[in-house]
């Protein structure tokens, strides 16, 4: 049988606030079901009143034309489809069903590369379409992915990251608390009085390990001498390093090696501190360079550094509490100190904007009497 095809003028797509009818695309006369990979069907009635999400996964356009028209029983199509479809929890229609996959393909069209995601209310209304990158964004937070809700999660953002409070950026309507790695729940109204240091650990090993053993003895200094300071790690594992990789047990044994508190693993706040944050900054797919942050968050929000991590490495206790301006201060008293005759040379002459000459060594007789 030769292979039709696919008329790219019969790709009418869809756009927000269309109308389509997901039975008749779904199910057919002879299959009123999907099916999920361990064999079991999901009958038609399964999804009366419920929002569906329609994924397409536009990753190589060659392979989309083999899943709709190669008519051969088992082969690599077959395989390919099986291993993805195992790590899935959700629906499928049946691989063999090419009149189906070839209606679902002409009605909603492919949008990027990185495939596309449809979500579909239970009165058959296009909430949105979207590339994968933006549901990877706003995860479980942007449900039901209208226009109104991610527009709504944008501005509690951005009002979030203008007047930042631990309890603000941490805490959600089922969660008002941290943990400790022996499972214990630690309020978060207990750590406003404090300087927070919330730490996004990212996938660079290298990078990673030297800021968590500088954290790590930051943190152990301070506590002896009684410093109100707490650290709350952001256990990454959706940025482009870390996905794939990391799991619920990389995370208990990560935590399990750390003095301070955590975020429960894959909780969705993550996602929105991404997002005020910007995290990772800049980052470019393939980059080994996903380099973890440091954001300092002051008692009862009265500072917020993004720059911590970077002042800690450069000034470690020190430069307690991690701020620009704490570094400032130590850079200060570092040129203050320096002796200006190591800058100068005492015998060399120097020409004033006006085009008369003075001695070096007047000048740093000059300067080192200001400095006293």
């Amino acid at each position: 049988m030769k292979k039709q095809k696919i008329n790219q003028k019969e790709l009418t797509s869809v756009s927000s606030g269309d109308i389509v009818n997901l039975h008749e695309l779904l199910f057919t006369k002879n299959r009123d079901y999907l099916i999920k990979f361990n064999g079991d069907q999901v009958k038609a009635e399964q999804f009366a009143d419920k929002i569906v999400f329609v994924a397409v996964d536009d990753d190589d356009t060659s392979f989309e034309e083999e899943m709709l028209f190669d008519p051969l029983p088992k082969t690599d199509l077959e395989n390919d489809f099986e291993e993805v479809f195992s790590c899935m929890p959700w629906t499928a229609i049946p691989l063999s069903d090419r009149t189906s996959r070839e209606l679902l393909q002409k009605r909603f069209g492919f949008r990027d590369n990185n495939g596309s995601l449809f979500v579909i209310d239970s009165k058959g209304v296009v909430l949105q379409t979207i590339v994968i990158y933006d549901f990877i964004r706003y995860g479980s937070l942007g449900y039901p992915f209208s226009s109104e809700r991610l527009e709504s999660l944008e501005s509690e953002c951005k009002a979030i990251a203008a007047e930042p409070t631990v309890e603000k950026l941490l805490s959600s309507p089922e969660r008002d608390y941290v943990i400790a790695n022996n499972g214990d729940k630690v309020p978060i109204h207990t750590l406003e009085d404090k300087v927070v240091a919330l730490y996004f650990h990212a996938g660079n090993v290298t990078e990673t390990d030297m800021l968590t053993e500088e954290l790590r003895n930051a943190y152990e200094k301070l506590a002896e001498k009684e410093v109100k300071f707490e650290v709350v790690l952001l256990y990454l594992c959706d940025t482009p390093i870390t996905i794939g990789f990391r799991n619920e047990d990389s995370f208990w044994r990560t935590f399990g090696t750390m003095p301070w508190l955590a975020l429960p693993y894959k909780d969705p706040i993550l996602k929105k501190l991404k997002i005020i944050y910007e995290y990772p900054e800049d980052y470019i797919y393939g980059d080994d360079e996903e380099i973890s942050k440091l954001v300092i968050v002051g008692p009862h929000g009265e500072f917020c550094e993004p720059c911590g991590a970077d002042i800690l490495l450069n000034y470690r206790v020190p430069g307690y509490p991690f701020t620009r301006e704490k570094a400032l201060e130590l850079e200060t008293e570092r040129i203050k100190k320096l002796k200006l005759e190591m800058i100068l040379e005492t015998n060399k002459v120097l020409t004033r904007n006006d085009g008369s000459k003075v001695c070096s060594f007047d000048v740093l007789m000059h300067y080192s009497k200001s400095l006293v």
